[in-house]
This record gives C-alpha cells, structure tokens and sequence, in this order.
C-alpha cells in the first residue's frame, strides 16, 4: 500500500523537513541524512527518525504528553512536492511525521518535571519555545523531542564520545536498590516498545538490531546511574 506525502511549506526547524499532508493527517515531517561521530557505536544515521520515535516513547513512559507520530518507510509513500522544498527531492529510508498540534508555545515546568528531563538527557526542550507548549490550563506537550542519546542538527546525526564510552565499557556499577528497580523497568518498557509505521505496528527489535537496541539501553542505565 502506498500513502500521498504532500509536502506543502519550505523547511521548518533545524533538521531538514516541513509541514505536509498524509492522506487527511496535517503532519511535521523530518529526517537526518549525515552520520557523524558514530565509529565505535551500532547507531545509524538512516535510523535517526526510529531513534527519536523511541525517545518520545520514553518520555511518554514518565507522564509526558507528545503529539501522535510515525516512522514512514520511504518506500510506503509518494511524494508529492507541491512548493518545491529542497528538503524532499531525494526519498529517504524512514521519515518522523508528527501530527500537527495546537499549543501556546512556552510555558513553565515543575522543578520534578525539570530534573526528570535532564535526567533523561533531553536536553533539547527546555528554553527552546517552539519544542514545547500549553496545550490546556496546566498541561503540557513536548512537540519536538529531539533524540536524547544522539544529537541531531541540519540533518547531521552524531553522538557524544561519553555515550559511546558507557556503551563500550560497561562498567557501571548499580548500587541503589531503587535505582536498580527503575533501570529494570525501563530497560524492559525499551524491549517491548512498537513502531506505529501509520500501516501497522511493528516490535522495535524487527527494525533495529541487537547492537542498536543494547546501545540505546546502556545510555539510559549510564544516565539513571549519574
């Protein structure tokens, strides 16, 4: 089955993509294209819309609101470019469409809310105004959650030399009870995650590998253990 991606704006935020339509669906779609930095990691650069779909999963996992969102497959859609933007000449393997939502941009975090961000590592959200909003009195959606265990601008996808190092030594070691009881659950909650490709909902370890899904675990157990 092949879906209509109508790309109707020139480029929007700091990764490459605009606003488009699928099928009936006003959505924000974007990608990375430049891999940087990845020697010594599993990571891939085509994978980076898969990567940022997990870390809005995550965010969701700790009481966060984001909008609905897919990984599309360049292969399931045509794309239709309706206002030429350069962005969209060349299909790519995946794209991260997020469905439009209506906000107030800004607003103000609680002190919890704040420290869970930062120990997650998204380090994207807070201070930037167009990332997250006031969807209702007193609620809040991260609309652009970047990727926490790769960063990602202009399309260049790179990761940082302490991620790869908790990665490759492995060395951390979990003394507190508590702390052992929150890594098992969310190292489970990652297994167990799903892509919503728009066509169907498919195990995360059917699109990433082995190595991937290790990588993404060890900096969460690295980032609880901080």
């Amino acid at each position: 089955m092949i879906s209509s991606l109508r790309i109707v704006s020139n480029r929007k935020g700091s990764n490459p993509g605009g606003f488009a339509y699928l099928n009936d669906l006003y959505v924000y779609v974007k990608y990375s294209f430049i891999g940087e930095n990845l020697t010594g990691t599993p990571l891939k650069v085509e994978h980076q819309p898969i990567y940022e779909y997990i870390t809005g999963e995550i965010l969701k996992f700790y009481g966060f609101k984001v909008p609905k969102r897919y990984v599309i497959e360049g292969e399931r859609i045509k794309i239709i470019n309706e206002i030429n933007n350069p962005d969209f000449y060349k299909k790519r393997p995946y794209y991260l469409l997020s469905v439009y939502v209506k906000y107030e941009p800004n607003g103000k975090f609680d002190i919890s809310q704040k420290c869970m961000l930062d120990k997650l590592g998204m380090c994207d959200i807070i201070g930037k105004g167009d990332n997250y909003g006031m969807i209702e009195e007193g609620s809040f959606i991260i609309i652009d959650c970047g990727c926490s265990f790769v960063e990602s601008v202009n399309g260049r996808m790179r990761v940082k030399e302490e991620y790869k190092r908790a990665y490759n030594e492995q060395k951390i070691k979990i003394k507190s009870r508590k702390i052992k009881k929150e890594i098992s659950k969310i190292i489970k909650y990652i297994g167990d995650i799903t892509i919503d490709t728009y066509f169907s909902n498919i195990p995360i370890n059917k699109i990433l590998n082995k190595d991937e899904i290790e990588f993404i675990k060890s900096y969460y157990i690295w980032k609880m253990c901080q």
